[in-house]
């Protein structure tokens, strides 16, 4: 299980006075915790200012579309009474030529020519109103996708984004008889704090060729709650994962040799300052085990998303440990 790091004092050194250690962790805790309020307050100062900018930016799109509407409107109420002029001299014709059946073939033709223009004055006037009606549809839509972008550019430019930051081995080299284990930063990069942040972290054996379970549960847990910008939490994971709590030698040379991997991997879940969820996964390869230990990052079990975490399906070609060169941290 992933627990805070021990220091062991090593033979022939003074024991270390922990009540100073303890006040010094305390004045060290209240130190960060006031930058993280000043932090805070700047954030805050500057998602004030951010959303002042976008209520702007709103505003005068609101403002246009209101225009722009008003302008179609107009234009089909002139079309819907240039409609109804139209049917209304239709009508008149109609009655025109009732009254005139005696009045000879000539002034027939001549009211039918009047009703067949009037017809098609009023068809005009009705594809105008359906062309505005259209018109108005479309900026509106036009409208609420710009504001649907610029919103979510927004949320991309100043949200959170959590990874894994360094790895660091202690010690620097594996010793039989010796306890060992490795330092995992979780980082957060952006503008704005992530909250809720909960890890899942391992160290894995798998046999050469292997890839490691990738399998989570309470055992690697660890809830780190908020953290700001370019902050690093460490968790520390001991090989007493791997069934032992010191190393042994059988153990030791079965690294060295290449029959045994140890992975160090897991899964991070947070929220935004919007409250949008996301996740991280991280798989790093231990390498170098006659020292000084580093990592290798592994092919696959490296990616982020929003949202819930698909399931993860191994890819069968993949090969195991990741044949690149060592990534020192």
């Amino acid at each position: 299980m992933a627990h805070s790091e021990e220091h062991h004092p090593q033979t022939g050194t003074p024991p270390i006075n922990e009540s100073l250690i303890i006040d010094t962790v305390h004045l060290e805790a209240a130190r960060q915790s006031r930058e993280q309020k000043e932090r805070d307050e700047e954030n805050r100062k500057r998602q004030a200012q951010h959303d002042r900018l976008m209520l702007y930016v709103t505003l005068g799109l609101l403002v246009a579309n209101l225009i722009t509407g008003f302008a179609a409107l107009y234009q089909a109420h002139a079309s819907d009474i240039s409609a109804g002029a139209a049917k209304s001299a239709a009508e008149t014709a109609t009655k025109t030529l009732d009254a005139m059946n005696t009045s000879g073939e000539a002034t027939k033709v001549q009211i039918d020519r009047l009703i067949a223009q009037q017809e098609r004055t009023a068809n005009a006037a009705a594809e105008n109103i359906r062309q505005a009606r259209e018109g108005l549809a479309v900026t509106i839509e036009q409208s609420r996708a710009t504001l649907e972008a610029g919103s979510a550019a927004s949320r991309v430019d100043q949200r959170a984004w959590v990874g894994i930051g360094q790895l660091i081995p202690r010690p620097d080299v594996f010793k039989v008889g010796k306890p060992a284990h490795v330092n995992v930063g979780i980082t957060v990069k952006g503008k704005t704090p992530a909250r809720d942040i909960e890890t899942y972290t391992y160290i894995d054996p798998a046999p050469d060729g292997s890839p490691p379970p990738f399998s989570y549960g309470a055992r690697g847990h660890v809830f780190l709650g908020v953290l700001f910008p370019d902050n690093e939490r460490f968790v520390v994971l001991p090989i007493s994962a791997v069934g032992e709590d010191v190393l042994s030698a059988a153990t030791l040379q079965s690294l060295i040799k290449g029959d045994v991997f140890l992975y160090v991997h897991g899964q991070i879940f947070y929220k935004d300052i919007f409250g949008r969820d996301h996740w991280t996964t991280f798989c790093q390869c231990v390498m170098n085990y006659e020292g000084p230990v580093n990592f290798g990052t592994c092919t696959e079990h490296n990616d982020e998303g929003d949202g819930r975490i698909p399931k993860y399906t191994p890819n069968p070609l993949t090969k195991w440990p990741p044949a690149k060169t060592p990534i020192s941290h």
